[in-house]
């Protein structure tokens, strides 16, 4: 197995605690990170040798890129170990300390922790001395680590939640303020129906009295004297056939008497003007009732229309108000 050496002495690299440098066994010498980083490069190349050696050039490799903080090659040297040796313990247990913890954490949620599948599988190939190593690992990085990311889960559920209500006491605004301006629409509807069936009643007041009046004056003027005033149910014209009627009924009884004559001559001289009389006075009593009951109509329209057009206005006024109070 190739080791790192020292271009001075050609002795061997040890990489220091801090993974910054490597320094010469023999003569001193130090390296810089950069520098072993280069030496190492030109030493990594595909491992074609087997056995045990193989295994271990493999562990030493990916070591050395741990120490010096690569963490993404230290990674993939570790996982040709697992797949190529996966009965050496090494790549097992570099995984796991290579591994996201926090993620681990995270994903895991806030039950109990549970072990990575390249933790157990380290203890379970691990010779007996290093596997209580590897548990005090894994404990460790359960007290260090998983407080911090059940903080961080216990954090965004709260405000998963509040985000929640938050949405929750929206929605339920949203519908309260679809709710009230339902309510206030079918509110503005009922106030323009009560101010259009006031309007109908004020125009059907005013109507009644405008049309009744000119209909009694008309019932007036079949029913009474044009220059008194007066009622006239008999007109001069009644009396005046009733008159000559009686005259000729006079005259075909007492001096031209006839049989059947007489009484036809009688029928009419008496019955026509009578028949007429009667009909004038059946129609003034119908005029006149119809003028009195127009009159009545009229009375209770003037008496109606004040409060009509005084409910009119208030139903103007509850319907400003109703308008004035749309909700937002």
């Amino acid at each position: 197995m190739e080791k790192l050496q020292c271009s001075v002495c050609g002795g061997a690299l040890v990489m220091s605690d801090d993974g910054e440098k490597a320094v010469c066994e023999s003569c001193g010498m130090s390296f810089k990170k950069e520098t072993v980083k280069k030496m190492l490069l030109e030493l990594s190349g595909p491992v074609k040798v087997e056995g045990i050696q193989n295994s271990d050039s493999l562990a030493d490799r990916a070591e050395t890129f741990l120490r010096m903080g690569e963490i993404g090659k230290a990674q993939a040297a570790f996982r040709q170990m697992t797949d190529e040796y996966p009965a050496d313990y090494r790549g097992w247990w570099g995984l796991t300390r290579t591994m996201d913890w926090e993620k681990h954490f995270y994903d895991g949620g806030l039950d109990e922790a549970v072990m990575p599948q390249t933790c157990q599988r380290a203890i379970d190939f691990a010779p007996e001395g290093t596997k209580e190593e590897i548990r005090a690992y894994f404990e460790d990085r359960v007290r260090s680590v998983k407080p911090d990311t059940d903080k961080k889960l216990q954090q965004e559920a709260a405000e998963q939640a509040e985000h929640q209500a938050a949405k929750q006491t929206e929605q339920a605004a949203r519908e309260a303020s679809r709710q009230k301006l339902a309510i206030y629409q079918q509110a503005v509807k009922q106030a323009e129906q009560r101010v259009e069936e006031a309007r109908k009643r004020v125009g059907y007041l005013e109507l009644t009295i405008r049309v009744n009046t000119r209909e009694i004056k008309d019932e007036r003027k079949l029913t009474n004297n044009r220059k008194t005033g007066d009622r006239r149910p008999i007109t001069f014209g009644n009396i005046l056939g009733l008159f000559f009627g009686g005259a000729l009924t006079y005259v075909v009884w007492f001096e031209e008497f006839h049989p059947i004559g007489t009484p036809i001559a009688t029928l009419v001289g008496l019955g026509l003007p009578l028949l007429f009389i009667i009909r004038r006075l059946n129609r003034t009593k119908g005029h006149f009732d119809r003028a009195g009951e127009l009159k009545q109509e009229l009375k209770q329209a003037q008496q109606e229309l004040p409060e009509a057009r005084k409910a009119l206005e208030e139903a103007k006024a509850a319907l400003a108000a109703v308008k004035e109070a749309r909700p937002d």
